[in-house]
């Protein structure tokens, strides 16, 4: 009998041996697959958070060269049209491009359906100055947005101050602002988001509001994202975005 119950013993013994390794066996396969998993999510959130920056900041661009128009003429506003339709092809992620000499919307590239837009004074809209404010304290390119336009939709709205040098002073004097304004979710179509809800991924574009503070949601899709979901910080000028 005693032996009988050694070897019962035995049995059981293997038998709690072989539950115990079946479970950590589990127990890493699913961690493996979970950490494939993250992996998969983290490169798609390189990749898709590269290409949307590469985009917002082609368009943003183009404030350069039509400041240096303006900087060049002295503050003349000559040839803007022209340069402005002829440099519109080249930047995808622009929908327009603007002048607003002392902060107000005077001219807009093309004009067609931005018409509500015109008069507009950056500096003087108390739901959306702060931005504007910063733009021409900084005396660098911001990105402000997005937000609801005057004429309809969603956009951001990409500022370059433009200073003047006094040719007898040479003091450096505000002229205005130079924009170009990126709509969504056009902007993003090229980053081509939809292919990752195709292969089950959620994602979010959102950055902080720099009025509210709260959390704005540029672009979502595919459903809720998980507890712990990987994110990759958009380094954009006057901020970031979090993808």
């Amino acid at each position: 009998m005693f032996k009988e119950l050694r070897q019962s013993s035995a049995v059981q013994l293997v038998l709690l041996l072989s539950v115990v390794i079946t479970i950590l066996v589990i127990g890493w396969v699913e961690n493996s697959r979970y950490e494939q998993q993250r992996l998969i999510a983290r490169s798609y959130a390189s990749s898709y958070a590269s290409v949307i920056r590469n985009n917002v900041v082609q368009a943003l661009s183009a404030t350069y060269p039509l400041a240096a128009q303006i900087q060049m003429q002295k503050g003349d506003i000559s040839g803007f049209k022209e340069l402005a339709t002829e440099m519109l092809p080249f930047y995808p992620g622009a929908s327009s491009f603007q002048l607003a000499p002392n902060g107000v919307v005077s001219h807009i590239v093309p004009l067609a359906g931005n018409e509500k837009a015109l008069g507009h004074k950056l500096l003087k809209d108390p739901e959306r100055d702060t931005e504007a404010v910063l733009t021409k304290q900084s005396s660098q390119l911001t990105l402000a947005g997005p937000f609801g336009l005057k004429q309809g939709g969603v956009a951001a709205a990409g500022r370059l101050p433009i200073f003047i040098e006094d040719v007898i002073e040479g003091d450096l004097s505000f002229w205005g602002f130079s924009t170009v304004l990126i709509h969504f979710p056009e902007v993003l179509e090229a980053a081509k988001l939809g292919t990752l809800v195709d292969a089950g991924i959620a994602y979010e574009l959102s950055r902080i509001h720099p009025d509210t503070g709260n959390k704005q949601i540029i672009a979502a899709a595919g459903g809720d994202l998980p507890a712990d979901p990987e994110t990759y910080d958009i380094d954009i000028p006057n901020g970031g975005w979090t993808f």
